[in-house]
């Protein structure tokens, strides 16, 4: 079966880096049914399974279901919902035209993996804590 659900779940959890313990902690779907859907063991999970694996890899259900591809509404939602998920303090900074460049920064560190996640928290801490000593008080 080319281009399946489970190749499709397998790559993509591949392609950002992560283990399957990792996908399960993330989408609270068991480690022993991802890795069933991967083999090909398991053809159709739930859509509640679904969704959640789709939630924690940043993708919508049809990508498992219809074109290999991401569209650009579907990258869009996606998007939308990262940005929604985040606190508000740091989705109005996320609007501020002056955090351009801090945002391309964190992208590029994200995109370094899972050590440049860890980077992205600490530089959103450091402009939390410098947000908070600017203020007036």
């Amino acid at each position: 079966m080319e281009n399946s659900l489970g190749q499709k779940l397998r790559a993509l959890r591949e392609q950002q880096g992560l283990t399957l313990k990792q996908l399960f902690e993330r989408s609270g779907v068991s480690l022993s049914h991802i890795s069933a859907l991967e083999r090909g063991e398991r053809v159709r999970p739930s859509y509640d399974r679904l969704y959640k694996l789709a939630k924690a890899l940043g993708v919508s259900p049809s990508y498992f279901t219809g074109e290999s591809t991401l569209d650009e509404r579907e990258r869009t939602e996606s998007v939308r919902d990262i940005l929604l998920s985040l606190p508000t303090d740091l989705q109005e900074f996320i609007a501020k035209e002056d955090s351009v460049p801090y945002i391309l920064l964190a992208k590029r560190l994200a995109e370094a993996g899972e050590d440049g996640v860890r980077v992205v928290e600490s530089i959103a801490d450091f402009l939390k804590s410098r947000s908070v000593k600017n203020s007036p008080g």
